[in-house]
């Protein structure tokens, strides 16, 4: 949680190279914590992740909201965007097991999911990312929601148009 707090309070607190260094590092502790986390999710929900499921709830948003990483020119995910891949996976089983406990944060998940992959762009490197995202969304489409955004036209057709369609497109790296 404090590796958390840290990651999403540096942000705006110093510099961008020192921010990438120092983040970095803190992206990395947090991934192999959520890899856990998932795992121990994964086969029952433990008493003490069902109590605290607002707090973990908030803090894989606030990962979904730091948003792209700005563009390098390298082949491989960076940190956070490592970090938010596995935060999409974790996410999309949740949904699938614990929909009752998810119902009341449901709409804050999906908000954050669907800014994160508008913001994304169309880089080769971070397909993996919009893959995780998109089956996200799509896992929260499936199921049945008292509040579902989805029941909404406009919803669905905004995905369709700004999500799914753009990332449907064959690039050069894809020939």
């Amino acid at each position: 949680r404090t590796a958390c707090e840290q990651a999403v309070a540096a942000k705006s607190a110093m510099p961008l190279d020192q921010q990438n260094s120092d983040r970095d590092g803190l992206f990395e502790l947090l991934y192999a914590a959520t890899e856990v986390l998932h795992d121990l999710t994964n086969v029952s929900l433990p008493e003490s992740f069902g109590q605290n499921i607002e707090v973990y709830v908030k803090g894989f948003v606030a990962v979904l909201q730091l948003g792209a990483h700005p563009a390098r020119d390298i082949g491989t995910l960076v940190p956070l965007e490592r970090l938010q891949c596995q935060v999409c996976h974790s996410l999309t089983m949740w949904v699938g097991r614990y929909t009752e406990q998810l119902e009341p944060h449901i709409g804050m998940i999906i908000r954050a999911v669907w800014d994160l992959l508008t913001c994304l762009g169309d880089s080769e490197r971070i397909d993996s990312l919009v893959t995780y995202g998109i089956t996200l969304l799509s896992s929260c489409a499936c199921q049945e929601w008292q509040n579902s955004p989805f029941k909404d036209e406009t919803v669905l057709r905004a995905i369709c148009e700004r999500v799914v369609l753009p990332n449907l497109q064959l690039r050069p790296c894809d020939l």
